[in-house]
């Protein structure tokens, strides 16, 4: 059982969590507002989502290497104060370039704080692990999803010049978690531990296979998110009717990452991802061409089938490496995660520019049927549980 200490450890952190992935997916739904204001064009907007996966998603092992050698809650405890001062100031830059380097810098924290603040809330669970990342997990998801409606929701109240005001929520947790996490939870590995890279050589197939999945993911996940807003505005839609199915899309995306560990346990994690990626191809169709409640309806599956898979890469790869669990878990939550939006997002920009968001969103539909056959390369004893330590899950690569 959990002490009271480690529960409010863990509490603090997943708040943390919350907030700092609230202000990550701020851009989104600004995105109309901000176009309007400054005047630039859709595949640019593209590039200032791609600039911002780039900061807040792919220097994470960076922040994770330097925080498992030199510090042990820095980057968990200011992450969020970094990150909540520079997206909230998106809504007053005064120009392109200038907008561009507040969300530069906004990544800085988002990145900082996430790789540290696993690793703190792993140390601090101790036995628990498993219970205590969901709960981390969750709240994160979470947080990204109820984003876009509040900060839509405050800046069509008090408007862009005032954005600045939602940085009081990411500073306060920031000094809650300067006073409740304590400074003695240490992520770092042990000497033999990290005498042990090289074993991760074997297991490069298998976890390639795994980066490749969450980068279709995310690439999906991502285009999606970005441009939703603007798809439901293009059809005459509210912004913040806009900014709702964006967050109802991802509401659904974090209650299906909730369960999808336990089904994972229950019939294989192989199981689990191969379903999600073979069930969002005719889901997204459904939600392109359905009309009305049923588009709806269509979205929120697409959501639940899609982020299902958000834990279960996280725990095959532990699985594959146990002992390089810090490592992975930030090539999986961080850089796959990123490359995955980096990569798609200057291209959607331009087909949505080009021929219509619903044409861009139907070319989409095809990456997750790519992963459903690279779901089929991984090795069938992964993401069960238990996973016998006496089975090699590299086999058979």
């Amino acid at each position: 059982m959990l002490t009271k200490s480690q529960k409010t450890t863990i509490a603090a952190i997943s708040a943390g969590h919350f907030v700092n992935d609230s202000y990550s997916n701020m851009l989104g739904p600004l995105l109309p507002l901000l176009m309007a204001k400054l005047g630039f064009s859709l595949s640019q907007a593209g590039f200032l989502g791609s600039l911002l996966v780039f900061s807040s998603s792919l220097t994470q092992p960076l922040y994770g290497y330097l925080g498992d050698r030199y510090v042990h809650r820095a980057f968990a405890v200011y992450g969020p104060l970094v990150t909540a001062v520079f997206m909230s100031m998106i809504g007053i830059a005064p120009g392109y370039y200038t907008l561009a380097v507040f969300l530069l810098l906004g990544g800085v924290g988002i990145a900082a704080f996430h790789p540290q603040a696993a690793a703190l809330v792993s140390s601090a669970a101790k036995g628990r692990q498993g219970f205590s990342m969901s709960v981390f997990v969750t709240c994160g998801s979470l947080g990204y999803a109820f984003g876009p409606t509040l900060a839509t929701l405050f800046i069509l109240s008090f408007g862009l010049e005032r954005s600045y005001l939602t940085a009081v929520p990411g500073i306060l947790i920031g000094l809650w978690l300067m006073r409740l996490v304590p400074g003695n939870l240490s992520s770092v590995k042990s000497h033999q531990e990290r005498a042990e890279g090289i074993q991760l050589r074997r297991l490069w197939r298998p976890l390639l296979v795994l980066y490749l999945l969450v980068v279709i993911r995310s690439a999906v996940q991502f285009t999606l998110s970005q441009f939703l807003p603007l798809y439901y505005t293009a059809q005459g839609y509210s912004v913040k009717q806009g900014a709702f199915f964006l967050t109802l899309f991802l509401v659904s995306g974090g209650v299906g990452g909730f369960f999808g560990g336990h089904l994972a346990d229950r019939f294989g994690g192989r199981k689990v991802m191969a379903a999600s990626m073979l069930g969002t191809t005719p889901l997204l169709l459904a939600f392109l061409f359905l009309p009305g409640l049923w588009s709806v309806i269509a979205l929120v599956c697409t959501g639940l089938f899609l982020l299902s898979t958000i834990p279960v890469n996280v725990v095959i790869a532990q699985q594959l490496a146990p002992n390089h669990s810090s490592t992975v878990s930030a090539m999986m939550m961080g850089f796959a995660w990123g490359a995955g939006g980096i990569l798609v997002l200057p291209l959607a920009g331009l087909l949505a520019e080009n021929y219509g968001f619903t044409f861009t969103y139907a070319v989409l539909s095809v990456l997750p049927l790519l992963g459903f056959l690279l779901t089929l390369q991984l090795p069938s004893a992964v993401g069960s549980r238990p996973a016998p330590e006496s089975v090699d899950l590299s086999e058979g690569f």
